[in-house]
């Protein structure tokens, strides 16, 4: 018992140091992430056209049909945080002496060739680019759906008006475990319209982890079945049923539980509580 004491008290040691001597790197490096993300997700959807510079230009970027229900999540989930810090959640276009850029986290930045660069002077200002896939592959991600370690990620090329996800090579595939709103269960065209603009701006164009829960689990139409697992682990089926977008699909009698059952289960119970999305009429 008293080895397992003392490694845990050299440890916590350890880390009192780093945090006290290296605390500023530490807080700079997570908001220098923080901005790259936001900064490469717009220039990206300005690069492959989900946008124009005429929309950036005339609305807020929550207000723009294409950026509105990502920045809905981040809203939801972190304007604590960016207020704390007297940000906005979200970049500011101005396009004043005809020329596109974007004010973020107190610092500035423009688009060049689908890559943000930072307007910052001096050497650290450099073109962060997104994460690469390969170093994505290398993130270890535990959940309900096991791990990826034999999976490989896959682009997402299309989203089909029935939701079906098209990724690179021509594979078709489908959310395991959830069904989109449809007008069987009284849900309103608007509400797919939402669900399908979601899938598209948060998939299309990124790699996808494509996880079923067995070999070769696939639909009549001989798409796979899979959980979607983004390149940063989020839960992709989770997220959809989180915000109302998606419905935890009923198991027709004799079918065995999926093994991410209760997790998307528990998530529904806490949307249908919150009356978003399908559960409150979109």
């Amino acid at each position: 018992m008293r080895p397992k004491l003392t490694l845990l008290s050299i440890i916590g040691f350890v880390f009192v140091i780093v945090w006290v001597f290296f605390r500023e790197e530490v807080v700079s490096l997570s908001h220098h992430q923080v901005f790259s993300r936001h900064m490469n997700y717009i220039c990206d959807a300005l690069h492959q056209k989900h946008v124009g510079e005429d929309a950036l230009c005339s609305l807020p970027i929550p207000e723009i049909e294409y950026f509105k229900w990502h920045y809905a999540k981040i809203r939801a989930d972190d304007e604590g945080w960016f207020v704390s810090h007297n940000w906005k959640f979200y970049p500011e276009a101005n396009c004043s002496n005809g020329e596109l850029r974007f004010q973020f986290m107190g610092r500035g930045f423009h688009c060049e060739d689908g890559k943000g660069k930072a307007d910052d002077s001096g050497p650290n200002a450099r073109v962060v680019s997104a994460p690469s896939i390969a170093h994505a592959e290398q993130l270890p991600v535990i959940s309900c759906y096991g791990r990826r370690d034999n999976e490989t990620l896959k682009r997402v090329q299309e989203i089909l008006p029935d939701g079906t996800i098209v990724v690179e090579g021509g594979e078709k595939a489908v959310l395991l475990g959830v069904t989109l709103p449809n007008k069987d269960q009284g849900d309103s065209e608007r509400c797919l319209e939402q669900s399908l603009a979601y899938l598209k701006a948060r998939l299309v164009g990124k790699p996808v982890f494509l996880i079923p829960e067995r070999n070769s689990d696939r639909d009549q139409e001989s798409r796979l079945r899979a959980y979607v697992v983004l390149q940063d682990g989020e839960f992709f089926n989770r997220e959809l049923v989180r915000y109302g977008l998606a419905r935890v699909r009923e198991l027709t009698p004799g079918e065995r539980p999926l093994r991410c059952a209760n997790e998307l289960n528990e998530m529904e119970r806490l949307t249908k509580a919150k009356q978003l999305g399908v559960w409150g009429g979109c």
